[in-house]
């Protein structure tokens, strides 16, 4: 991986081993530096903001103290600190990273499912119905004014050059798992996204890795990870898990500020 480092050229990395490579940067950054250095990857896995309705449905429970559900450690959860994304910068993304990857699964939510599937159809992708990853017990639905939503949308596109891939699952389901990071996914859909869209030795980008999940699958199936994220403590957080540091966030490890709320708030 110091071999990609130094033909990227973005300067001295987070973290950086045989089979991690991790940068604190916009996406948009790592786009250009890829293109800039020739770099294909074998895949894009990605679990980008959500839409507005996402967001604000998240926020409105915290905020008005309802039965949010507690973090791992008892507290609640904090409000999403990074923006919600809309279908121009779905295609915005899209465009960026579609010359450097031979797949893309990104997780979505129902709003936003429809714009991932026209930004692929715009750069030439072959696109497919929506997979279903339904996590059991996931409380989407904080308000308590309806069913809850345990489907996450993974929107899964692939260049020509994978025509003869073979035939995936069409759905993933499994249970809910303590979260390591605001709107993270559980460690086994992304091992299993990891081995149905790469092979043992790929190289597979994240380029929103959140909490490093992304890394952490990579490292159990043998692939190899490129990622980023602008938010330092995200990269930190990352990190730590790769180096074995700790498994999950505490508390003082991410104290707020203006810049960044604090990974947990008690409800007064």
């Amino acid at each position: 991986m110091k071999d990609l480092a130094d033909r990227l050229g973005l300067g001295a990395p987070a973290y950086l081993d045989d089979g991690a490579l991790v940068y604190a940067c916009e996406h948009s950054a790592l786009a250009d530096a890829m293109r800039a250095a020739g770099v294909m990857a074998d895949a894009l896995i990605v679990d980008a903001p959500y839409s507005e309705r996402t967001h604000a449905g998240h926020g409105t429970a915290v905020l008005w103290g309802g039965p949010t559900p507690p973090c791992y450690d008892g507290s609640e959860r904090r409000n999403i600190s990074y923006s919600a994304w809309a279908s121009e910068d779905v295609d915005a993304f899209v465009n960026a990273w579609a010359p450097h990857v031979q797949w893309i699964v990104s997780l979505t939510d129902d709003d936003l499912s429809p714009s991932w599937r026209a930004a692929y159809r715009a750069e030439g992708l072959t696109t497919f119905a929506t997979v279903p990853a339904v996590i059991r017990a996931m409380t989407v639905r904080l308000a308590g004014d309806g069913p809850s939503s345990w489907a996450i949308h993974c929107a899964v596109a692939r260049t020509k050059a994978q025509l003869k891939w073979g035939t995936l699952p069409g759905a993933y389901v499994g249970n809910r798992e303590a979260q390591e990071w605001v709107g993270g996914k559980p460690l086994w859909l992304m091992r299993a996204l990891v081995r149905d869209y790469s092979r043992p030795g790929d190289l597979i980008v994240d380029p929103c890795c959140g909490a490093g999940t992304l890394a952490v699958a990579c490292r159990y199936e043998g692939r190899r990870a490129l990622l980023c994220d602008r938010d330092p403590a995200a990269i930190e957080c990352t990190v730590k898990r790769l180096r074995g540091e700790r498994t999950k966030p505490t508390r003082d490890d991410f104290p707020e500020t203006d810049e960044q709320p604090g990974l947990f708030t008690r409800t007064p």
